[in-house]
């Protein structure tokens, strides 16, 4: 099942990305790169990390500026959250996390 979740999740992903480059403002880049930076700074603290990593997976769909995939992560949002905690407590977890996304 949660292999089921994680394919879901790189759909999303995947064109919500695609999407986002065409679309983001640049506002929307700036709270992206300061979201980024929080996510960077909190590598000390897991769960401010997760916070932060949800919000910028959250960013990058709002940039999509499509409001299904943005409805759609919200229905997966928990879920999410708890893969994203369950993975960070693998070693380098966190850092592996954080340079993949930039």
């Amino acid at each position: 099942e949660i292999l089921d979740w994680l394919s879901v999740r790189l759909v999303f992903e995947i064109e919500a990305c695609c999407l986002a480059v065409e679309r983001i403002t640049d506002e929307e880049w700036r709270d992206l790169q300061k979201t980024h930076q929080l996510m960077s700074a909190s590598l000390s603290k897991r769960e401010e990390f997760v916070t932060q990593a949800v919000n910028f997976h959250r960013q990058i769909l709002g940039a999509s500026d499509n409001i299904i995939l943005s409805k759609r992560y919200g229905f997966i949002q928990d879920l999410y959250s708890k893969q994203i905690s369950i993975f960070t407590n693998l070693p380098q977890a966190m850092e592996h996390s954080l340079s993949s996304q930039w």
